[in-house]
């Protein structure tokens, strides 16, 4: 361990706990009573919070037309992080969209403030955060906030991280059956819970803006057919190696031409590097869009491509909810909770099974070696074998 270790993690709890003390001194303000200025009227007021990441909201978009039911005659605010915002800005299931930037809230403590006073102003009747692994860290003051009658999240159970308290944000929290579940059901849970007891769709949507669209097709110019690979996203213990990506798609270009976009944010720059040098060396066509794309427009980009290649990440979501071909390397760390471990549709996820899955990616091996056992020849394979490059081969 390097020697400024264990001061840096030291100011890194402290910061924590300061921060937490903070919000929660908020929180004991908020419930006093003494600042709320609520809207008032006759209509309910509903505070939906899912600041949690792009691929997680894009799930928890199934849900909402299920949400927009139950609560039909009231006003439904739908709180989401700046990141992912983008590809719910014309969302016809809420009435509107509040945007947090998480960076700037988590630095600043006047920005917290500016939200502490917006969300007691609010008037609301119900407070629900809809992230099923909550913590300090995923928001719990922004429904604590509202100084709502009710209150209302998961009982996490997760081992690596149990979340089983109300503290002081909540005052009631929805039962959890079992610790392993996939996101889709957590999310009908809690509706189940708040009274909903109907099937509601099960298929994320995703809404991008003309602005998007129309960059999207500044970019993609008339190269097409064309592929989208993405070789970052999450965090770096689930990402599959930039040079194997490259020779997946050699190996799929001796069967069909397309051109290859690498997409990624700016920080991913130098992994879409690796990946446009390669194929290039090997005449592949390719044009690197690291750190070029908006959210909005990435998500148009993969729309209207006819393969994405990728890792656990927003882009298979994206596809996903668009119903476009994806293949992509899924790690054990939360296996079977955001993905199945099988196709769906055009969505095939390829596996290298181990003992050790579900670890929440505290992993006990010198190496990620669900990730990095994955084999260009298995993508290969599973690109081959999608319905539509069936045919199109044949």
């Amino acid at each position: 361990m390097k020697t400024g270790a264990p001061i840096k993690q030291f100011f890194s709890w402290a910061k924590t706990g300061l921060e937490y003390v903070f919000n929660s001194a908020l929180q004991l303000l908020a419930l006093s009573g003494l600042m709320n200025s609520g809207k008032g009227g006759e209509r309910q007021r509903v505070l939906l919070s899912r600041c949690d990441s792009i691929g997680d909201l894009i799930l928890f978009t199934a849900a909402l037309p299920s949400y927009r039911a139950l609560f039909s005659d009231a006003e439904l605010i739908l709180v989401v992080g700046a990141d992912a915002a983008p590809l719910v800005s014309d969302c016809p299931w809420v009435d509107e969209i509040w945007v947090l930037d998480k960076s700037r809230f988590r630095k600043s403590i006047k920005e917290r403030w500016r939200w502490f006073d917006r969300l007691q102003g609010g008037g609301f009747d119900i407070a629900v955060n809809a992230i099923y692994s909550r913590s300090f860290d995923q928001f719990d003051c922004i429904a604590g906030w509202t100084g709502a009658p009710r209150r209302i999240a998961h009982r996490c159970l997760d081992r690596y991280k149990p979340r089983n308290a109300s503290g002081l944000f909540y005052n009631e929290l929805a039962p959890a059956t079992a610790e392993w579940k996939p996101e889709t059901e957590r999310n009908a849970d809690l509706l189940g819970y708040l009274g909903w007891r109907e099937t509601g769709p099960d298929a994320s949507q995703i809404w991008t803006s003309d602005e998007d669209r129309s960059a999207s097709r500044r970019l993609r110019a008339d190269r097409s057919p064309y592929g989208v690979v993405a070789p970052g996203g999450g965090f770096p213990e689930k990402r599959w190696s930039p040079e194997l990506f490259a020779e997946t798609i050699s190996q799929i270009s001796r069967h069909r031409t397309l051109h290859w976009y690498v997409t990624g944010t700016e920080t991913e720059g130098q992994l879409c590097a690796t990946v446009t040098r390669i194929l290039r060396e090997r005449l592949v066509e390719t044009t690197d869009l690291s750190g070029l794309t908006t959210l909005g427009a990435f998500a148009d980009l993969i729309e209207h491509s006819e393969l994405v290649l990728g890792n656990d990440s927003s882009a298979i979501h994206i596809a996903r909810a668009l119903d476009v071909p994806a293949v992509f390397v899924l790690g054990g760390g939360h296996y079977g909770r955001f993905f199945s471990g099988q196709p769906e549709k055009s969505i095939v996820p390829v596996i290298h099974q181990l003992p050790c899955f579900q670890c929440y990616w505290q992993c006990i091996l010198p190496e990620h070696e669900c990730i990095t056992r994955v084999s260009p020849d298995e993508m290969v394979e599973a690109v081959l074998g999608l319905p539509k490059f069936r045919r199109e081969l044949t």
